[in-house]
């Protein structure tokens, strides 16, 4: 830690400067400052009065201060998820919906999209003369939810 009078020295070149460049700023203030905002590049950049863009192009040039703030987001982004296994142990709905939504999506969790919910760009024409009356049929019975029994053959792309 600094010193009481490396302290003072540093607090009176912030008060005396506005809208400073990183260059400017010593860099082990912005590393504490990094510490002290858990790496919250926003928080930085408005108790430094620095520019956040700046600051961000400062930062991914140093790796040190890269790494400060990588290790805080991985440290947030293990929380949350133990936040979510928590809530999954305790029978949430809104935690089991979120984590087969997301991690099952490739399991078919995915949420369905209604045709009327699409934006207008994203609505694809289907050429159905592309598919064999096989393939066409395991459609129509997957479309009117029966059950379908069998290895499903690949379907020719439409791209």
């Amino acid at each position: 830690m600094r010193s009481p009078l490396a302290q003072q020295a540093l607090d009176k070149v912030l008060k005396t400067m506005s809208k400073r460049q990183p260059t400017r700023i010593p860099f082990e203030l912005i590393e504490d400052k990094l510490h002290e905002y858990f790496g919250n590049i926003s928080a930085v950049a408005t108790d430094l009065q620095i520019n956040h863009l700046d600051l961000c192009t400062f930062i991914d040039k140093h790796y040190e201060l890269r790494d400060i703030c990588l290790s805080y987001r991985t440290s947030l982004l293990d929380q949350a998820e133990e936040n979510i296994r928590l809530d999954l142990l305790a029978g949430s709905f809104k935690a089991t919906k979120f984590v087969l939504q997301t991690l099952g999506r490739k399991r078919g969790y995915a949420p369905m999209i209604e045709d009327e919910q699409l934006p207008e760009g994203n609505k694809k024409k289907i050429d159905l003369t592309k598919y064999t009356p096989d393939q066409l049929k395991k459609m129509r019975d997957i479309l009117d939810m029966k059950t379908v029994e069998g290895d499903f053959s690949p379907l020719p792309s439409d791209d």
